[in-house]
Parts: C-alpha cells; sequence; structure tokens
C-alpha cells in the first residue's frame, strides 16, 4: 500500500466516486443469487444490503487512506460477529467482501485496486482462520459496573442513578464514574450488541441513560477553580456517537476548563467557525469508528490552516484504540485513552 498521504488522498477519492455504484451493482447480483433473501427481508432487502455494502466501502477507503490495512481487519471481525449474533453467517459476509474486492478492480485504477485488495484480503484473511475481534473479549467488570449494565440497558435510568450514586459515596471521584462505571459499561454494551444481539432500542437505551446521568453529576459535583483556559469538544462529520465526548466534556469542565461541547456530526466549517470563535486553547475529538479516522485528520488540518495560533488538539475514541500511533499520523497533539488521560493531557 503506498506509504505517501498525497497518494493515499488520491486512491481513497477514486474509491469514493465509485462507491454507490459498487454498492449498487454488488448488492443486486447477491439478491439474485440468494432471492430466498428477499422474502426474508421484504422490500428493505436491497435498501439494507446496499447500506451493508457502502459500511464496508467506507471502512476499505479509510483503510486505503491511512495506510492501515490491518485497521479493515478488524471491521472484518467486527461485521462477522455482528452479523454472526442475528443469525447471519460468515459466508454470506465473506461473499459480500469478495464481489467487493472484485467489483472495485473493475472500476479502479490498477493501483487503487491493488490498495483495495491489499486491505480486503487482512479482513477476508482473518476471517478464514477465525480470528478473534478485539473488541469481542469481555473485559474485567466490578459488580457496580454489571449491575449499571443491566439498569441502563433495560432503560432504568432511576436504579442506574442510584448505582453511581452508592459508588461516589463509596469514595469514588467523578473522574472514576467516568471510567469504571460509564466508560466500561458502554464497552460491553457495544460488545453485547457486536456479539449476542442486544437490540438497538437497548443499545440506545444505554446511552441515553447516561447522557441523563451524566448531566445530573455535572449539577451535583461542583466545577473546579476556572483555569481562565477554554475547550471546544466535538466529534466529526457522520460521527453518530456522543457519550464518550459527553463524557471529555464533562472531564474538562470538572477540570476548571471552560468548556463549548459542540455534540457530534457538525459540518467542519462550523466546527472551526465555533474553534475561532471562542478562542479555543484546546480542541478534543472524538472519533468511535474507524472509518471516520480521515474526517479527524481533514478536520485537524482545517483547524490548522484556519488558525494564527492553533490550539492543542487532542484526539480519544475506540477508533484508535488498535494502533496507539495513530494519532501521530492524523497531526494530533496528543491521544487519550480514556477519562483519565484526557485530564492529564488537558494540564500538560
Amino acid at each position: 500500500m503506498p506509504n505517501e498521504p498525497g497518494v493515499r488522498t488520491e486512491l481513497a477519492a477514486e474509491i469514493g466516486r465509485v462507491r454507490d455504484a459498487v454498492a449498487d451493482s454488488v448488492t443486486a447480483t447477491f439478491l439474485a443469487r440468494h432471492p430466498d433473501w428477499i422474502e426474508r427481508y421484504g422490500d428493505g432487502a436491497t435498501k439494507h444490503g446496499v447500506q451493508d455494502a457502502r459500511h464496508h466501502i467506507d471502512f476499505l477507503q479509510a483503510a486505503v487512506e491511512l495506510g492501515d490495512p490491518a485497521s479493515f481487519r478488524d471491521y472484518a471481525l467486527w461485521c462477522r460477529d455482528l452479523l454472526s449474533a442475528r443469525g447471519i453467517g460468515v459466508v454470506f459476509l465473506v461473499e459480500n467482501l469478495e464481489a467487493i474486492r472484485d467489483e472495485m478492480a473493475s472500476r479502479l485504477s490498477p493501483a487503487a485496486a491493488g490498495a483495495v485488495s491489499l486491505a480486503a484480503r487482512e479482513g477476508l484473511e482473518a476471517l478464514a482462520a477465525g480470528q478473534e475481534s478485539p473488541r469481542a473479549k469481555e473485559g474485567p467488570l466490578s459488580p457496580a459496573c454489571r449491575l449499571y449494565v443491566a439498569a441502563s440497558v433495560s432503560g432504568r435510568r432511576e436504579d442506574a442513578l442510584a448505582i453511581v450514586r452508592e459508588f461516589v459515596r463509596a469514595g469514588a471521584s467523578p473522574v472514576d464514574v467516568y471510567i469504571d462505571i460509564f466508560q466500561s459499561a458502554l464497552h460491553e454494551v457495544g460488545r453485547r450488541w457486536q456479539t449476542t444481539g442486544l437490540t438497538i432500542a437497548e443499545e440506545h437505551m444505554a446511552t441515553a441513560t447516561t447522557q441523563f446521568i451524566l448531566s445530573v453529576l455535572q449539577e451535583e459535583h461542583p466545577r473546579a477553580t476556572s483555569n481562565k483556559r477554554t475547550a471546544v469538544v466535538t466529534g466529526v462529520l457522520d460521527e453518530r456517537h456522543v457519550v464518550g465526548a459527553s463524557i471529555v466534556a464533562n472531564v474538562l469542565d470538572a477540570e476548571g476548563w471552560d468548556v463549548r461541547f459542540l455534540g457530534s456530526d457538525l459540518p467542519h466549517d462550523a466546527i472551526v467557525s465555533a474553534i475561532d470563535q471562542y478562542g479555543a486553547d484546546l480542541v478534543a475529538i472524538s472519533v468511535t469508528m474507524s472509518g471516520r479516522v480521515g474526517d479527524a485528520r481533514d478536520l485537524i488540518a482545517q483547524v490548522r490552516r484556519s488558525s494564527a495560533h492553533p490550539p492543542r488538539i487532542i484526539v480519544g475514541g475506540a477508533a484508535f484504540l488498535s494502533d496507539p500511533q495513530l494519532w501521530r499520523t492524523i497531526g494530533a497533539d496528543g491521544f487519550a485513552a480514556d477519562a483519565r488521560s484526557v485530564a492529564e493531557l488537558a494540564r500538560g
């Protein structure tokens, strides 16, 4: 795979230009070969098939743009576990990925087709070997965290809040709560959604419950003395996950920062305007899916171009966990693996 960032960007752009046509073609061919899927899913078969194919291509594109074909291996394993938990065999994922690779080979330049083939091979070989997804393994959970997971996925907000308050009464700081309960619980919720068929409704209830409790904690715990510095916390365009960024905003607020929390999925021009408007000293960018890392790189470059005195920029989120040096590749000033790291980096 090419090492020059400019070349990789051009190849990724080429992939992006054929994405929709390839997704449509691959899905039509797949459904013609498997008409029972139309019987199973009805009118939604084509719509969902195209959406899934586009997701696969997005992650192939990101792997090419970042020069990191191994990132597609992690995605393919994650996707296998997600589909398996919903009764869909790995053979269909393999068929889809092979079809995308072959269809792209007929539409792309040799260089772009070769980069796609290299990334796809990482995923296909991992699937053939039956490798375990790095996100599928259950981590150690404290009793409080297990109780919190049970309460949050069923939407029992008051029960979940009581668990958190008891944890605090036992001596935990807000940052302890963010890491030992919220961060661990949301990782477990994501793992269960990936591997055990946790429903979208249950995942959303866990997210909404955590957002509710974050707002309660912010009101109940006094803010540190202001350090007279401003932080902007955001996601990137098309990033739907917001809880991680919410936790970062709360941590920085507790550290005395004047926080401007923008949420996620904002146009990058709007983010840059907010950074300039508030005179941000620090920008924290949260990215969950590896397919959006390229957007973070573009945002960072835009921030640096738009300011005579660019702020420090730190990144975090699940997208960076498999490659601890990825933050350097996209031009950030630091990487925070968890809420404590955010606080430590912010003080630096």
